[in-house]
């Protein structure tokens, strides 16, 4: 699906809860409702924020009480499996989409042909996946998956979402791992077939110190296993702007499904812009 380079660019932008649709236009300014949907946030609990714990939720302060985080599941997307470049039209970004022979600028994940990847799951096992944080936008993801027989829509991916055994990771340079203890959202979520071990998870790398309001303690600090992380900038590995010198490797419950050819998709909706990243892989689930 989408390994097909600049992975990180497949994205949605423009995309606020209570939408329709996402309207394509840069995230900032990102407090605003960008449709007029009058939907109210319903993660509103600030032990599930990675931004602006210490102020009132849905007051004037809590300025990104309308992006897709707050209410996860519930803003749109051009896709499931993302956009070239964030939508059809370009907008300013730090890293801007280059067209290849395969896709370009608004093209989207679900078109591109099968890319077989060699994962094999056990139905009804458990398995590993593993993300990294390029930029650091708040907010949390879900995995989930969708039969590659079927049309790949967002409904599609919500119908089977990947319940985290609540074992995860960091993985430093050299392969070696440390655990920590994730944070698991089930309430307030829009996908309507969440289960009481959740299928959210808060993305674990902070803002601090540079959030104004108050963040959350980083699950490893700046001296922690430098020889062995992936960037080699002398910036904190584990909060921060850019920590994607670490990787975050989560355990999945693998459920029942019938075996065969399937689609695995990672949502990350975003807290401090209107924007959703979606990425896809094929993999094969087997009895």
């Amino acid at each position: 699906m989408c390994d097909v380079g600049q992975n990180f660019l497949w994205f949605n932008q423009g995309c606020s809860i209570g939408c329709a649709v996402c309207d394509g236009n840069a995230s900032n300014p990102n407090h605003r409702d960008r449709c007029g949907s009058g939907m109210k946030s319903t993660n509103n609990d600030p032990r599930f924020w990675g931004l602006n714990r210490g102020v009132v939720p849905m007051s004037e302060e809590d300025v990104y009480q309308w992006n897709p985080w707050r209410s996860p599941g519930n803003a749109p997307v051009f896709g499931p499996c993302g956009a070239a470049g964030g939508g059809p039209r370009r907008v300013p970004t730090g890293s801007p989409y280059i067209d290849t022979p395969i896709a370009r600028q608004g093209d989207l994940g679900t078109t591109l042909p099968q890319h077989p990847t060699g994962i094999v799951w056990r139905s009804g096992g458990r398995a590993e996946v593993k993300l990294s944080v390029r930029a650091n936008h708040g907010g949390g993801y879900q995995w989930r998956l969708c039969a590659a027989s079927r049309p790949l829509t967002e409904a599609c991916f919500q119908q089977t979402p990947l319940n985290f055994t609540r074992r995860t990771w960091l993985e430093f340079r050299n392969g070696s791992r440390v655990a920590y203890d994730g944070v698991y959202l089930a309430e307030g979520t829009a996908t309507p077939y969440h289960s009481a071990n959740s299928t959210w998870a808060l993305n674990p790398f902070p803002w601090t110190p540079v959030q104004q309001y108050g963040s959350f303690e980083p699950p490893c600090h700046g001296g922690d296993d430098r020889a062995n992380a992936t960037d080699p900038r002398p910036a904190p590995l584990c909060e921060g702007v850019f920590p994607f010198g670490v990787n975050v490797i989560d355990e999945l419950e693998v459920p029942p499904v019938p075996a065969g050819e399937y689609v695995l998709g990672l949502r990350y909706d975003a807290e401090n812009t209107a924007q959703v990243w979606t990425q896809c892989a094929d993999i094969v689930v087997a009895s």
